[in-house]
């Protein structure tokens, strides 16, 4: 079970710690090294990516949360701390990084097996990539066709 958060209290990831207790905390807002590694549970650190006009030093990051058991790249869009639907250039991620992280953003049935052959992160993320017309809803059929692609991928790798 992973619990996602953006900029919550000390109290609110308390109480879902001692109610759901998650596998991981999902960190998306601007909480620090120090705030996500507080709770004596395994967490991901989202970090946004390609913001215009700045970059983002992924080397920096994995230094600062390095408590972090994964850093989750996750495209940048203003407004919005993930679950857009955008990519980003995977090619921003230095290759002795993509083993440690998780791939969100932008990822559907039809791409995942590819992001999956390119880059080889510890695991992908996927929210509106498999949702139908509604949105927030998840359509069954694309996740089922999204886990099987992402199954073969990891076959063909072995």
């Amino acid at each position: 079970t992973v619990a996602l958060v953006v900029d919550p209290t000390r109290e609110e990831v308390a109480r879902i710690v001692d109610e759901i207790h998650p596998s991981f905390i999902q960190f998306h807002g601007e909480e620090s090294p120090g705030f996500c590694a507080q709770f004596g549970v395994p967490f991901l650190r989202a970090i946004r990516m390609g913001e215009p006009g700045k970059a983002v030093d992924l080397l920096k990051c994995r230094h600062l949360f390095s408590a972090a058991s994964a850093l989750l790249l996750d495209a940048y869009v203003v407004g919005a701390a993930g679950g857009t639907g955008q990519a980003f250039d995977w090619q921003q991620i230095p290759m002795d990084l993509r083993p440690g992280i998780v791939l969100a953003g932008g990822l559907r049935p039809d791409n995942v097996a590819k992001a999956i052959e390119q880059i080889r992160p510890w695991a992908v993320d996927v929210s509106s990539g498999v949702e139908g017309s509604t949105k927030g809803i998840k359509e069954h059929t694309r996740l089922r066709e999204f886990i099987e692609a992402v199954r073969r991928a990891d076959d063909t790798s072995k």
